[in-house]
């Protein structure tokens, strides 16, 4: 996870996260790196990727780096985009990897853009429920994680993602261990 200096929009418009996903596809690609779950919102961004060679620092500095630039060209800035390190933890245990990409796709409902997820168009979580699917997020390692039929996965990922229960204990610890807070919400 990465925001903008002073808590400023990182994207201004579809352009924008476009270029975005276009240097997150290209880098991932250079440096072996699944991409799981993503979700870009106005001021910050939430990947759930899986490394295997290379140090996760490595590829997400490139992406930074290079969209820093371009962003900063476009608009006739100078200077950090980007506030501090990006945020990173450790994902080993399948409850919590479930639950880490529910945070992610939820998170412009928590925001207040859209009332369901399926409604946002920067996240992943339209290509876990519908049968439309992009050439870098790779979707088999979440639903394997369900199930063996990626159709029935997708449905019971649906439920799980929307469901009328509480996730707020859940939520509050990955919120915590990204050192998220509520005023990174746009």
């Amino acid at each position: 996870m990465a925001r903008g200096v002073r808590r400023t929009n990182i994207f201004r418009e579809a352009m924008d996260y476009r270029y975005f996903l276009k240097l997150l596809k290209k880098f991932c690609k250079q440096c072996n790196i699944e991409v799981i779950c993503w979700c870009l919102m106005t001021n910050h961004f939430h990947l759930l990727i899986k490394t295997n060679d290379i140090h996760v620092g490595n590829m997400v500095r490139s992406v930074l780096s290079a969209y820093a630039k371009y962003f900063n060209k476009k608009y006739g800035f100078e200077g950090h985009l980007f506030d501090k390190r990006f945020t990173s933890c450790l994902v080993e245990k399948t409850s919590y990897f479930l639950e880490v990409s529910r945070y992610i796709h939820l998170n412009p409902v928590k925001a207040g853009l859209v009332k369901n997820p399926i409604d946002y168009k920067y996240s992943s979580y339209g290509l876990y429920v519908n049968e439309k699917h992009d050439d870098f997020t790779v979707r088999d390692r979440l639903l394997g994680e369900i199930n063996d039929d990626p159709d029935v996965a997708a449905q019971i990922y649906k439920i799980f993602v929307e469901g009328s229960g509480s996730h707020k204990k859940n939520e509050d610890l990955i919120r915590a261990e990204m050192k998220e807070d509520e005023q990174w919400m746009p």
